[in-house]
């Protein structure tokens, strides 16, 4: 099968998850290009009460020049943390999944993450993230010396839909599915059900 190659993602969409579940070797490229509309490097989208909801971790630069993802760390700039952390309380707080995930989640989204390279965060993230969600994909972090006739490349493309099709949402009574949102979303959702959603069984 082919290697399948991401750029790092903050608490990537369903989507992402679903492609890398159904890979054999997946790539989640450390030394991605900076390009300041891969907006998924620092940014995921849930649904609230009304409509959906980014969370964006803001990133400064460690250098005048910066070239890689790598150099970009996370800021402290408006405590962005306890936006996160009330947003997704406000979203999921009552479903009966939420307790016993959310702190697995704290550590990467307050100011322990602050001055670490957003790559490093979205790195660790991700790890716990195929834990929870039973991906026993074999995962590397370096890119170079791929063979492109092998290899899928979702590092500028957007990754296509997975036609897992709808699940239970909290406000789907009141807005319907929505879908594309962050995994966090499914792992809130359903809980323990989400490794069998995102696996198409």
């Amino acid at each position: 099968m082919k290697t399948v190659v991401f750029g790092p993602r903050y608490f990537g969409s369903v989507d992402y998850y679903a492609a890398m579940a159904r890979a054999e070797k997946v790539v989640i490229d450390r030394g991605v290009r900076y390009d300041k509309r891969a907006k998924d490097v620092h940014r995921c989208e849930i649904v609230d009460t009304r409509q959906r909801v980014l969370l964006t971790v803001p990133v400064s630069k460690g250098a005048e020049h910066v070239s890689r993802w790598q150099d970009m760390a996370v800021s402290a700039h408006d405590s962005w943390w306890e936006r996160h952390v009330t947003a997704l309380e406000s979203a999921y707080g009552r479903t009966p999944f939420f307790e016993f995930y959310i702190d697995r989640l704290l550590p990467f989204m307050g100011p322990e993450a602050v001055g670490r390279s957003i790559v490093d965060v979205d790195i660790e993230l991700d790890a716990v993230m195929r834990r929870l969600l039973l991906i026993d994909a074999e995962v590397t972090y370096d890119a170079s010396g791929l063979d492109p006739a092998e290899t899928t490349d979702y590092r500028r493309e957007a990754i296509p839909d997975a036609g897992l099709g709808p699940y239970w949402q909290v406000r789907a009574d009141k807005l319907g599915f929505t879908p594309g949102l962050s995994i966090l979303d499914l792992l809130f959702s359903l809980g323990p059900e989400a490794a069998r959603h995102i696996a198409g069984a």
